[in-house]
């Protein structure tokens, strides 16, 4: 078994308060959850920074090229989305 992880940092340039912030990670979580069958959490860097979010992905899969291929899928979703710029992504799978 895998487990696939993302993680990365979201700038969201029309972010200019925390609910704006808030509610564009919210909707974000709640797009990639039942779309790819995956687990999201906002990270805890930049809880307190209007324009950045720290976000974290798991899928898990029973093989590893299916796992790499989720997680191409959800960074290939999340950069199509346009309401922010994905920097400094890190990805991992590891077997289980």
């Amino acid at each position: 078994m895998f487990v696939g992880t993302l993680e990365f940092t979201l700038r969201i340039e029309n972010a200019f308060n925390l609910k704006a912030r808030r509610n564009v990670v919210r909707s974000l979580k709640d797009r990639l959850r039942p779309r790819f069958n995956a687990a999201v959490a906002e990270l805890s860097d930049d809880e307190n920074v209007y324009n950045r979010a720290r976000i974290g992905v798991a899928v898990l899969s029973n093989g590893h090229k299916h796992a790499d291929e989720q997680l191409q899928q959800i960074l290939a979703f999340v950069d199509t989305l346009g309401e922010f710029v994905m920097e400094d992504v890190k990805e991992e799978i590891v077997s289980i």
